[in-house]
C-alpha cells in the first residue's frame, strides 16, 4: 500500500505542525495530541468548512478595521 507524508509548519511563532498521512482512501492530519482519521470525502468537506470560515474571519477583520477608522 502506498502512503504519502506530508508535514506542514503553519505557524513559525509556535512552530506548530500539522503531519498528514495519505493512504488508499484514509486521510490522517495530526496536529499536537489530536488525530484525526478522515475519508477522502470528509477531508474534502472539512477543507472547504476552513476555508469559508478562515474567509468570513478575514472579511469581518477588515469590515471593523474600516469601521473603526471612520
Amino acid at each position: 500500500m502506498t502512503q504519502i507524508v506530508h508535514r506542514y509548519v503553519f505557524d513559525r511563532r509556535t512552530k506548530a505542525k500539522v503531519h498528514c498521512k495519505i493512504r488508499m482512501g484514509v486521510v490522517t492530519l495530526r496536529y499536537k495530541n489530536l488525530e484525526l482519521k478522515l475519508s477522502h470525502a470528509e477531508a474534502e468537506r472539512i477543507g472547504e468548512l476552513l476555508i469559508k470560515v478562515a474567509d468570513a474571519q478575514n472579511t469581518h477583520r477588515h469590515i471593523r478595521k474600516e469601521d473603526e477608522d471612520d
